[in-house]
């Protein structure tokens, strides 16, 4: 599985992601980073009806990927 780590800050509203291919979502006081595996169109139309202060995409170390597969198998 490939993916992309997405950490974003939002006003302190509460926040959906309603959508296939979010995985290990973490929730901070105002920030909300996740693992996303999908189309990126798609994540980007459900991130356009939110208040986005900052959006920060990055590719998951091989510590997080190692994580990722670990828990799939526990």
């Amino acid at each position: 599985t490939s993916g992309r780590i997405f950490q974003k800050d939002f006003a302190g509203r509460s926040i959906s992601l309603d959508l296939c291919g979010v995985k290990d979502i973490c929730k901070g006081q105002r920030e909300l980073s996740f693992l996303y595996s999908g189309r990126m169109g798609e994540l980007l139309t459900v991130l356009s009806g939110q208040e986005v202060e900052d959006l920060s995409i990055s590719e998951p170390d091989l510590e997080e990927i190692f994580m990722h597969y670990y828990k799939e198998t526990v």
